[in-house]
């Protein structure tokens, strides 16, 4: 299994010349699941732009009582874990990643020195 491939067209067909090349992660949590997502958007030398989405996994959330600051920080760690995973197995290099989560719930935990 591990030697099959299958094409996949990431960028419209006259798209043109790409300048610029981004994957935007975004995770998000709530009392039932975790999930993130990974976008590549494309920039063009004249400026156009061409999302699509590559990759997007959900999780359960864990039965034993969590709170959402503790899910969010969760879902950031498997934002960080997907798009390194992307980042790894794409075939196109990537100028720029950016991750978007709640700020102030993972900041808070990032700094929480307890």
């Amino acid at each position: 299994m591990e030697k099959i491939t299958v094409p996949r067209c990431y960028h419209p067909k006259h798209f043109g010349r790409i300048a610029l090349t981004e994957i935007h992660t975004f995770s998000d949590a709530s009392e039932d699941a975790i999930g993130a997502t990974v976008y590549l958007c494309l920039i063009s030398h004249k400026g156009e732009i061409s999302t699509t989405l590559l990759f997007g996994l959900s999780r359960v959330a864990p039965a034993q009582s969590t709170s959402i600051p503790g899910l969010e920080l969760c879902a950031s760690t498997l934002a960080v874990q997907v798009g390194a995973r992307i980042i790894k197995e794409i075939d196109i290099k990537i100028d720029e990643v950016t991750y978007y989560t709640d700020p102030k719930v993972v900041l808070g935990y990032l700094q929480n020195d307890s």
